[in-house]
């Protein structure tokens, strides 16, 4: 390059200039990659972060689809027992008449017999 042609006559002053601005340049050039690869860095970063989020927002939403269908069947099971047990609690009710009844018809056939 030049600064080898410069050093090759002699020249120092220029060689160690152009030798300076060669580094210069490539300084610059190593800056711009290295804010061309943090750039891309932070972008991949920001799409993570959106993955993540939406990600996180599914779980949510699943857990909340789970937490509302598992209360659904709960309280359908709970609505069941309380509709059975109020079935057999009038079939209950319903045979104990009957009974007084049958009693009620016995004591009067026992007061009709023994009269």
């Amino acid at each position: 390059m030049l600064t080898d042609l410069y050093k090759h006559n002699n020249n120092f002053d220029s060689a160690f200039k152009y030798s300076n601005i060669m580094y210069q340049m490539k300084d610059s050039l190593d800056i711009g990659k290295a804010n061309s690869a943090m750039s891309k860095l932070e972008l991949q970063h920001k799409l993570d972060l959106l993955a993540y989020e939406k990600e996180s927002a599914e779980k949510q939403s699943r857990l909340l689809f789970i937490t509302i269908t598992g209360t659904l069947f709960l309280l359908l099971i709970i609505i069941l027992l309380l509709y059975y047990r109020n079935r057999i609690k009038s079939k209950y009710l319903l045979l104990q008449k009957q009974r007084q009844a049958d009693e009620k018809i016995r004591e009067s056939e026992e007061k009709f017999i023994g009269s």
